[in-house]
């Protein structure tokens, strides 16, 4: 066994925008994550199964800017389901709520979004309902 590697858990508070609700809510994550003494990183695994399904490709995005265009301090990480616009996902009421129906793509799916504890990425800071003005940014925005 490397004595450089060794794990810890992480329990954040993370957003989920559900599909089949107007409103975004907040949840814990228990995030175990894998330290590497010898470059001193982390790789966090994080638990998106129950929210997104199972038999299914994730992807993430990250948001790094404000509303008005300035770097965050503390970065966001969204993730939603890799094939939600083919795969016969539901649509998303919550995105639908959160930009009131502008949202440039008809987002489908639960999504869930990390807050990094830092612009180095290194961990993950627990999420309020004070995030979801950058996140309604983000999403008419996105391309």
């Amino acid at each position: 066994m490397d004595s450089r590697i060794s794990h810890m858990d992480a329990t954040v508070k993370a957003l989920l925008l559900p599909w089949n609700a107007g409103r975004a809510r907040i949840i814990c994550l228990n995030v175990p994550g894998r330290v590497d003494a010898s470059n001193n990183a982390t790789t966090w695994s994080i638990p998106l199964t129950e929210y997104l399904g199972e038999n299914t490709a994730f992807s993430s995005r990250e948001i790094t800017r404000n509303v008005g265009g300035e770097p965050l301090r503390y970065p966001l990480r969204v993730f939603f389901r890799d094939n939600f616009l083919r795969d016969g996902s539901p649509l998303n009421h919550s995105v639908s709520e959160i930009t009131r129906g502008k949202a440039r793509h008809d987002w489908a799916g639960n999504i869930v979004i990390l807050k990094w504890s830092g612009v180095r990425r290194q961990g993950y800071q627990n999420m309020t309902l004070g995030d979801l003005p950058v996140i309604a940014a983000w999403f008419l925005a996105y391309d």
